[in-house]
């Protein structure tokens, strides 16, 4: 399967006047991405899409919450993935949150994210 490729701000890539593509692990990991960049109930044409980001995104968050919202975003991009290793630190107001999953096939994703 391909999609379009996008940038760090979520537009499409455009290279030698065509739009990019990605597919394989990359697409796997960019569509993690997005989900887990989204908050929940803001994109109206699917109001389950994304994660509690307010969870996340508040002061003393617990890691057991943060946990699940991440483990949540990864289901909704493919139900057989789960998380092998999580850990985030706090920087004064950013959240970086460091995960690794696997899906049943034994593919390895990992990612550091940052919130805001």
């Amino acid at each position: 399967m391909k999609n379009f490729l996008l940038d760090e701000n979520g537009d499409i890539v455009i290279k030698n006047n065509d739009i990019a593509t990605i597919e394989g692990d990359k697409l796997l990991l960019q569509t993690i991405k997005t989900i887990l960049q989204t908050n929940k109930g803001e994109w109206f044409l699917n109001l389950n899409e994304g994660i509690n980001r307010k969870n996340i995104i508040k002061k003393n968050p617990e890691k057991d919450l943060v946990r699940n919202e991440i483990l949540s975003g990864l289901i909704q991009v493919d139900s057989s993935l789960y998380l092998t290793d999580f850990d985030y630190e706090l920087d004064k107001r950013t959240m970086k949150i460091k995960f690794t999953a696997k899906k049943a096939d034994g593919t390895i994703i990992s990612d550091v994210l940052s919130f805001a």
